[in-house]
């Protein structure tokens, strides 16, 4: 099902479609991904790589949260996010996983988890649907709109969220898509209102060069201004983004960055051979683009990548 009445919102149709373009090449396995993309499509390698290693990277931060203590995960901008079906069809899965979009997108996710059994049965029998969210013990999808930081920390306590349990925040390029203010302010409201907390963030950056004025004036024209790549451009003022709202510790790595600190190198090489293309400096080119962020109120939480 796609999701086109917004622009930003519509971009959620890509990423799930690349996704589901990177597992159907052998890529990794998502056993439910194939459930919200309506119209298949393949791209180009070099595409199928880099949401390899964006999915890849976000997993392993995910799986170390977990296993250090971490009770509670909220996907903010979720969008038809797969992350909590895996977790739960391993047996892997927090104490509660909230999802959080705008209407449509819930709308649309809902009504898919509905009418898929396989979805629908990784959610617990008590669950209260409606149109729109999801309300069960352990996953609870909900409405929120994320500029309005009322109305997200009202959200949080209608999906129960305990602000006393260790809890990750996650934003795969979803930030970056709103204005300043308000994500600077969700940022600072996740530092401060919870004991023990990370952020995990993945975006765009450096938008002064050729590569970078291109990607943002393409974005532009879909409707989709980077709306705080200019005053967050590069590592540095990532990181200190996170420390100047209340982040304790704060690491902020590149693409090129995480495939040598984050990925495992057996992962790297097998990824390699699913798929070959010689398009290498474009490849280098591309990662140098985007940013893994790690932000941490500190032990016992990870306190870097």
């Amino acid at each position: 099902m796609q999701v086109q009445n917004d622009p930003v919102a519509a971009t959620n149709d890509d990423a799930v479609t690349c996704k589901m373009s990177a597992v159907e090449r052998g890529y990794y396995e998502d056993n439910f991904i194939k459930y919200f993309v309506k119209f298949p499509r393949r791209v180009p390698p070099i595409m199928n790589r880099g949401y390899f290693y964006r999915v890849a990277a976000i997993q392993i931060m995910i799986r170390k949260f977990i296993e250090s203590g971490g009770q509670q995960i909220i996907s903010l901008g979720a969008g038809f996010d797969t992350t909590y079906f895996n977790l739960t069809n391993n047996n892997k899965a927090p104490e509660l996983y909230v999802e959080i979009d705008v209407q449509t997108v819930t709308t649309a996710k809902t009504k898919i988890i509905n009418e898929n059994t396989q979805l629908f049965n990784l959610i617990s029998s008590n669950a209260n649907i409606s149109e729109s969210e999801i309300l069960s013990s352990k996953y609870k999808l909900i409405s929120v709109d994320l500029n309005n930081i009322q109305q997200f920390e009202r959200g949080l306590n209608r999906a129960g969220v305990d602000f006393n349990k260790s809890t990750l925040f996650i934003s795969e390029c979803v930030l970056i898509y709103m204005d300043c203010e308000s994500s600077d302010a969700i940022i600072a409201f996740a530092a401060s209102r919870f004991i023990s907390s990370a952020f995990l963030t993945y975006e765009q950056i450096n938008p002064n060069d050729s590569f970078g004025q291109i990607m943002i004036e393409n974005l532009a024209k879909r409707g989709c201004p980077l709306k705080s790549i200019t005053r967050y451009p590069d590592l540095i003022s990532q990181r200190n983004r996170y420390l100047n709202r209340g982040w304790r510790i704060a690491e902020a790595l590149d693409m090129n960055q995480v495939s040598n600190k984050v990925l495992p190198q057996s992962l790297i090489s097998s990824s390699s051979r699913v798929e070959m293309f010689d398009e290498f400096e474009e490849w280098l080119l591309i990662l140098s683009h985007y940013c893994l962020v790690w932000a941490s109120s500190g032990s016992p939480l990870p306190t870097n990548f």
